[in-house]
C-alpha cells in the first residue's frame, strides 16, 4: 500500500476536531502536547485502526474534567455506532457506570460479581468490599 498524505491529514484533522486535541496542527509532535492531549492522540490512533475489540485502561487518568467528558462520550459513541467492543478498566466507578453496559468488580484478583451500570450503588460497594451477594454472583 502507498501512503496517502491527503488521507492522513484528513484523518488527523477529523480526530483533532472530534477529540478537541489542543495542538498547532496535525504535524505537531505528540511529545510536545499536554498529557491529556497525548491520551487523546492515543485514542485517535486506536480508533483509526477501527478494531473490533479495544482494550483501554484508565483512559481519563490525570486529565481535566472537560477532556474527560469528551473521551468518555467518544468511547460510548464508538461502541454504539461502530459496533466496537470496548473493554475498559478504571479505578473510577462513576466513569465505568457512565460508559459501560456491564461492570465486573474485581476484588483480591477475582471477579466478585458483574453488575449492570443501572444497579444500585450499594451493590457495587458490597462487591468492592468483598461482601457476597452481587446480582451475578455465582458463589451464592
Amino acid at each position: 500500500k502507498s501512503i496517502n498524505d491527503e488521507e492522513i491529514e484528513k484523518n488527523a484533522k477529523e480526530y483533532i476536531d472530534k477529540l478537541e486535541i489542543k495542538c498547532v496542527g496535525g504535524y505537531q509532535k505528540v511529545g510536545e502536547l499536554s498529557g491529556g492531549n497525548q491520551q487523546k492522540v492515543c485514542l485517535a490512533k486506536a480508533f483509526t485502526m477501527n478494531p473490533e475489540l479495544l482494550f483501554i485502561s484508565e483512559p481519563t487518568r490525570g486529565i481535566d474534567i472537560g477532556a474527560k467528558k469528551i473521551v468518555l462520550e467518544t468511547l460510548k459513541e464508538y461502541n454504539k455506532n461502530s459496533g466496537m467492543t470496548i473493554v475498559l478498566t478504571s479505578s473510577e466507578l462513576e466513569e465505568l457506570r457512565l460508559v459501560c453496559d456491564r461492570v465486573a468488580i474485581v476484588t483480591e484478583g477475582e471477579i466478585a460479581g458483574i453488575l449492570s451500570s443501572e444497579d444500585d450503588i450499594l451493590q457495587f460497594g458490597k462487591l468492592m468490599t468483598g461482601v457476597k451477594g452481587g446480582k451475578d454472583d455465582k458463589k451464592n
